[in-house]
């Protein structure tokens, strides 16, 4: 089984809080966690891969139903 998290946060909050959980890290490295940010200022979505924050999709944002549905309101 593998997980899909998704936080709306700063990068630095959540790289903050990730610098200190080893067990996240080893998680998100085997490719049994995978972690999707929003970004609460554009709605941006980047996916963390390898150490880095990189876009999810080109050009990807919640908008619409999909918006309403994950942040509550746009």
């Amino acid at each position: 089984m593998v997980g899909l998290l998704g936080i709306e946060a700063p990068r630095a909050a959540i790289d903050t809080v990730m610098g200190g959980r080893e067990i996240v890290r080893q998680l998100m490295g085997n490719g049994w966690l995978h972690l999707f940010r929003i970004d609460p200022q554009t709605s941006a979505i980047e996916q963390h891969r390898h150490g880095t924050w990189v876009a999810a999709v080109d050009g990807a944002r919640l908008s619409g139903s999909g918006c309403k549905a994950l942040q509550g309101t746009c």
